[in-house]
């Protein structure tokens, strides 16, 4: 059966054009591949994202220059959207890049007769249900930083009602890996931020409503919940073809959407406000206490008592003037002189207002361990944190530091957990972030 592609393109006020909905029979083509689902698993070993493309926006439509107009208020203020009592997101999603395409697999969702998945706000696959415990989709043209998104849905008719939770958002990491994301609860962007009001369906197939919001998925990844001052609570869903880069796109009914016009607004991300309904888990739980202790507990696993587990973290102070054997992005990472914690070097990552700045380095450890991952760092969202395969990763953050400050987190790896990939970022859009001194013992 030939793909079908429906979309309708929109004037919006102050002369706008937007994608409004995409429905599909099956999958959108050149935007990835759905294939008869049957059960698989992903490649073990994942390839470094280094040789992939940064992500591009989804059209080369280029929005014109819009300076801020005269703001009327609108007549409500948007609550923040709760699909908390359709279909659950589906549970189990990882993927592994290789060979220059990313294999997603999910758990099936009772009740589910399809699923979609998204990369940045375009379709990948669309999964039907034949009773399999598992299911399998591909992306053949991946991304560096790519944001996946999954839904189940209760029939194949791609509406609203069909519709279960939109998952918060995955990340392809640097590593090749797929790991769940969250956006720094409490950090600000500063955005234009400019209005729709038309009916339908929207990119992500939920109708379009008040709370509502068209983002570039590049940088406010599918369902994240953020503020709006003087709008009120944004629910990532949709896109726009001028909805790029450092732009929002909030729904208002009618001529309030007139009456907003194009405005500049400090938005701010918060968790979700209804609990649960499309909302990973922070890559860092402690709702997992060891097992109940006795007077009499069992012995440790047989690893090391008399010595401490081998780790393999080089370069951590960059003392060696290089990166290497840190994997960083492009562009937004150097080894500096000044100014430093210890020593004679240290790291400044530098991200832009479109995406983050980032440090990899893989690191072998025990199964079976815990251990502590400390760094020092300076600026705002300085982030320190590990993602461990078959355990429960890590993350820490100083919201701001204006001199050095240490950064400790604690992780556990899993029974054949045999390295963990480390890592360290500056946030989006926060200025220069200073790392030194990073260690795991």
């Amino acid at each position: 059966m030939n793909p079908t592609l429906r979309m309708r393109i929109r004037r919006m006020s102050g002369g706008r054009l937007r994608l409004l909905g995409v429905t599909l029979s099956l999958v959108v083509a050149g935007f990835g591949v759905a294939i008869p689902m049957t059960m698989a698993t992903p490649a073990a070993h994942a390839d470094s994202t280094s040789t992939l493309p940064t992500c591009p926006f989804w059209t080369n439509v280029v929005p014109p220059v819009r300076s801020d107009t005269p703001w009327v208020p609108p007549n409500q203020t948007a609550n923040p959207l709760n699909f908390s009592g359709r279909l659950p997101t589906p549970t189990g999603v990882t993927g592994t890049l290789s060979g220059g395409q990313v294999t997603i697999t999910l758990n099936r969702v009772a009740g589910a007769q399809a699923y979609r998945v998204w990369r940045n706000g375009q379709s990948v696959a669309w999964i039907t249900d034949f009773g399999q415990a598992t299911l399998t989709a591909v992306d053949t043209a991946p991304c560096q930083n790519a944001f996946y998104s999954v839904v189940a849905m209760t029939d194949q008719s791609g509406s609203d009602a069909s519709m279960g939770q939109l998952s918060a958002p995955y990340q392809l990491a640097s590593n090749g890996t797929v790991v769940p994301w969250q956006e720094p609860v409490g950090s600000t962007i500063n955005m234009m931020v400019t209005s729709y009001n038309d009916g339908g369906q929207t990119a992500s197939a939920y109708n379009a409503q008040l709370g509502g919001c068209a983002v570039d998925p590049r940088v406010i990844p599918w369902g994240t919940y953020f503020t709006v001052p003087g709008y009120g609570t944004c629910y990532a869903m949709d896109i726009g073809t001028w909805i790029q880069n450092d732009t929002v796109d909030v729904w208002l009914p009618g001529t309030q959407a007139d009456g907003w016009g194009v405005q500049h607004r400090t938005i701010t991300f918060i968790a979700n406000p209804n609990g649960s309904g499309g909302t990973n888990p922070p890559p860092t739980t402690t709702n997992n206490p060891p097992p109940t202790t006795t007077t009499n507990p069992p012995p440790p696993p047989t690893t090391t008592t008399n010595s401490p587990p081998p780790t393999a973290l080089a370069n951590g102070g960059f003392e060696s003037g290089a990166l290497s054997p840190w994997t960083c992005d492009a562009g937004t990472a150097a080894v500096v002189s000044s100014p430093v914690h210890s020593g004679s070097h240290a790291l400044t990552l530098t991200p832009t207002n479109s995406d983050d700045a980032q440090c990899t380095q893989t690191v072998t450890v025990q199964p079976n361990h815990t251990y502590t991952l400390s760094d020092w760092a300076q600026g705002n969202f300085a982030y320190v944190g590990v993602t461990v395969p078959g355990g429960n990763g890590a993350q820490t953050f100083t919201q701001s530091a204006s001199a050095y400050t240490q950064l400790s987190t604690s992780f556990t790896t899993g029974a054949s957990t045999t390295s963990v990939t480390v890592f360290v970022h500056g946030w989006y859009g926060q200025g220069a972030v200073d790392v030194d001194d990073v260690t795991l013992s």
